[in-house]
């Protein structure tokens, strides 16, 4: 069993687990306490996530320096309930507007991590958005759409 750290924040929507991918500073902290406000959602870990393949599933879990910690732009690094580990369903990658196809390719909505081929959403970063509310509700849309695939 391998793991794997990666430059992402990783959280609990209801039954799914979301991996949200950025360059520093793209908004993924933000992004993830905007969700995290929500209701039946958890943090798993922030700004860097371990990742491991378990029976052909992909589970992230939060290095331990960093479990239950939360950045909070302008204020630093806060202590936030979190939750040990969490099935990855959805990759979100937060990428500069320029760099997001209006129509994109479906073989560019799914990525490679660990050998496993997951569902991937490219969203705008929070400096080309500003509040990410049409971000948060792409996301929910393809997480429900995932609803009908085993978890």
């Amino acid at each position: 069993m391998s793991r794997l750290c990666i430059h992402a924040t990783s959280l609990r929507l209801g039954t799914r687990g979301l991996l949200i991918r950025g360059a520093s500073g793209s908004g993924k902290s933000t992004l993830a306490r905007q969700l995290l406000a929500k209701s039946n959602a958890a943090l798993i870990s922030d700004d860097y996530t371990d990742l491991c393949l378990v029976n052909r599933r992909l589970i992230a879990s939060a290095p331990a320096q960093l479990r239950g910690l939360l950045e909070i732009r302008g204020k630093g690094i806060e202590p936030w309930p979190s939750e040990p580990s969490v099935l990855i369903h959805l990759v979100v990658d937060l990428l500069p507007l320029d760099q997001i196809d209006r129509l994109p390719d479906p073989e560019t909505l799914f990525c490679t991590l660990q050998g496993m081929t997951l569902p991937r959403q490219p969203v705008p970063t929070a400096s080309d958005t500003g509040p990410f509310g049409a971000t948060e509700a792409l996301i929910e849309y393809r997480l429900k759409r995932l609803k009908s695939e085993p978890t």
